[in-house]
This record gives C-alpha cells, structure tokens and sequence, in this order.
C-alpha cells in the first residue's frame, strides 16, 4: 500500500505565519487602543453591554486560536468609528467606574497627539 496525502495544503489559518504579529507591528497606535479596547470589553461585563447599547451590536472580542479575530476586531472598530467610541462610550464608562484602568490606557493610547494617528490605522487596516 502507498501512503497518500488527504490533503496538499495545510489549514492556511494556522500556516500564515501569524500575520496579526506583523498587523500589529505595522499600526502600534491603533493596536494599542484595541487592545485596552478590548481588555475593557472581554468578560462581557457593563463596557461590553454598554458598546452593544450604544451601536446595536455585540462588540468583537479578540482572544483564542483564531488570529483573523484582530483584524475583524479592527475592522469593526474603524465601523463604530474611534471619536464614536471616544464621544459616546467612554464618558460613561469614566463616570460609571466601568473597567477603568482599561478606559484610563485607551484614553491614554488615543491622546490628542496620537488620535490622528490611530483613526488612520483602522482606516488602513479595515
């Protein structure tokens, strides 16, 4: 009996090298705001409710084995809109106490020197 391949490629979403690495190198200032972004929406607490109120639907968390979630992640927040989530989520979120050290980092990453910068990123990413 000859040993033959079932397949010749493999699973092309686990060979790409992870590609969210070079994504994230390549746009620091949005990646750093997803990222408190998301610490703050992770366990479905009163921010995750509180983006889902605000823009009609469930806000992406990025974690787990699937690293195209990154850029889905991006994506949807280049949708929302930055200056959206900054207007209209985390002034309650400030006054509410809801994941503070996570909102305090994001308003830190999306400064007025680096907003520019950020929404920029998203845009290239989505």
């Amino acid at each position: 009996m000859t040993a033959v391949k079932v397949v010749d490629w493999p699973c092309h979403a686990h060979t790409l090298c992870k590609p969210d690495d070079e994504l994230t190198k390549a746009t620091p200032n949005a990646n750093a705001f997803r990222k408190y972004f998301n610490k703050g929406i992770m366990f479905r607490g009163k921010m995750f409710g509180l983006v889902k109120k605000v823009f009609g639907v469930s806000p992406l968390v990025a974690g787990g084995v699937r690293w195209y979630i990154v850029y889905e992640q991006c994506k949807q927040i280049n949708e929302f809109g930055v200056e959206e989530i900054l207007n209209r989520v985390i002034p309650t979120c400030l006054k509410e106490k809801y994941s503070e050290k996570s909102v305090n980092k994001l308003l830190d990453s999306a400064d007025k020197l680096n907003l520019g910068k950020v929404i920029v990123e998203f845009a290239i990413v989505a």
